[in-house]
């Protein structure tokens, strides 16, 4: 696992709770599966360019926020 992924899904993760969104309704915003957003958060997959994009639309934040360092 890379420390920059780690960062990112706790970054999403936390965005995502903020707006008191699960993960059910984020991922079905962005198309894709619960489980991938899982695994993104936890910091096991990176997301991809698109994906990365309909994540911050849906939170409603730019891509800056959510790879910003702790």
């Amino acid at each position: 696992m890379k420390p920059y992924n780690n960062q990112l899904g706790k970054n999403i993760r936390y965005m995502r709770e903020r707006k008191e969104m699960m993960q059910t309704e984020l991922a079905k915003k962005c198309g894709i599966t619960s489980m991938h957003l899982s695994y993104i958060e936890r910091g096991l997959r990176s997301p991809s360019v698109s994906t990365l994009q309909a994540i911050a639309k849906a939170l409603n934040c730019s891509i800056d926020q959510l790879l910003k360092a702790g």
